[in-house]
């Protein structure tokens, strides 16, 4: 009976030394991410108004910088003495390309974009956080059907998710779908035509154009919910509900796809995954969302809420005043708590709700199952309980 009691003892210890190493080497890990100064290897003109950049990878942060299919780095920079966060999703394939690139489309009254469009070349210095982000396909599922929604420049992470497909799972079909203004605003398109010679048979294109001219085979228009509709429905009918659809591009074009496949086609809405990255613009949602537990509270009035924040291995307790975001009163308290794009839409901020209610306006980063876990985006989350229990270790 001793004996079993000492094992049973012993294996608990075990147990408990595995789980403190495992959560430290987790927070270590958080830790450890942090802007770096990486060499611009080369800039390629794609269009008029876009630019490839390649990034120099020292072999001291391969590691660092090692990526999945889908995910987007962020760049820091200064402007007219302002310091800029811009995230950009990276256009080059973990699999096959030995370079690491994103691409850089200028935005009308954007900051950044124009900025180094017009400035960035060779050997140029920025500063970069690695690679983040869960738009990224499960290479393990059985799924064989995928559709890639692009437009614009939200071609970027889909042609790192085509290429990464097409090698890694040999019974894996792609289509893309990509929506532009003309021909010559199509970024990538050289590429995506080999890709499609290569992969004949696996990999199809569907290009809509605004004002298409030439010879060259398109849908004309802008495209909305009905017209994506009846372009999967009528071509894909035996694939379409069973396959992983990918969106990412201008808002109205995401909006008027998702609607498309959730609430005309039917699509399940764990098979719908959706990229934001239009800060500056992006469509706020109105969906006031509720994560309630066990005797939330109704809705404050204007008083502060005590938050419990859970942070590499510390608990500490502060005050969030009424309007203010669970972010915004962790780094006034001195929290180094993480974030990036305080839009909703990067997800480095996010946390677990572990005890009260929220209201956030924006959640794109989040899926619904995430949601409905319990998580949050802290830059986007206002109290609406007396108390909040928020775990940034999750």
């Amino acid at each position: 009976m001793l004996s079993f009691a000492s094992n049973f003892i012993s294996k608990q210890i075990i147990m408990g030394l595995f789980d403190f190493f495992k959560k430290k080497d987790k927070i270590e890990t958080q830790l450890e991410k942090k802007f770096y100064p990486l060499s611009v290897a080369k800039v390629v003109r794609q269009t008029e108004n876009a630019i490839s950049v390649y990034f120099d990878i020292p072999k001291a942060l391969q590691k660092t910088f090692e990526y999945k299919a889908g995910q987007y780095v962020t760049l820091r920079t200064k402007k007219d003495a302002n310091q800029v966060l811009r995230s950009y999703s990276l256009s080059s394939c973990p699999t096959t390309d030995e370079f690491f690139r994103i691409a850089i489309k200028r935005k009308n009254g954007g900051i950044l974009s124009g900025h180094l469009i017009d400035t960035l070349k060779a050997d140029d210095v920025l500063e970069v956080f690695p690679p983040l982000g869960t738009f990224t396909p499960n290479l393990k599922a059985k799924t064989t059907a995928y559709f890639l929604y692009a437009g614009g420049s939200g071609i970027t992470p889909m042609i790192s998710i085509a290429k990464t497909l097409l090698s890694e799972k040999k019974n894996a079909n792609i289509t893309l779908i990509y929506a532009n203004r003309s021909w010559e605003t199509v970024i990538y398109l050289k590429e995506l035509d080999d890709l499609a010679k290569k992969y004949t048979g696996r990999f199809e294109i569907k290009h809509i154009i605004d004002e298409p001219r030439g010879m060259r085979k398109s849908y004309k228009g802008i495209f909305q919910s009905k017209d994506y509709a009846n372009l999967i429905g009528s071509n894909y009918t035996n694939t379409f509900a069973k396959g992983e659809h990918f969106i990412c591009g201008p808002t109205p074009m995401m909006q008027a796809v998702e609607t498309a496949l959730k609430n005309v086609l039917k699509v399940e809405n764990d098979k719908v995954h959706i990229e934001y990255f239009d800060m500056d613009k992006q469509a706020k949602q109105t969906t006031n969302l509720h994560i309630e537990q066990k005797n939330a509270a109704k809705k404050l009035d204007n008083q502060a809420v005590v938050a419990e924040i859970i942070l590499n291995g510390e608990t500490k307790i502060i005050n969030i005043p009424a309007g203010e975001t669970v972010l915004e009163s962790c780094l006034d308290a001195g929290l180094d708590a993480p974030y990036m794009c305080e839009a909703g839409v990067c997800s480095t901020c996010r946390a677990m709700l572990s005890e009260g209610e929220v209201t956030m306006d924006a959640t794109h980063a989040l899926t619904e199952n995430e949601l409905k876990e319990g998580y949050i985006l802290t830059c986007q989350a206002k109290a609406k309980s007396k108390k909040l229990v928020v775990n940034f270790d999750f």
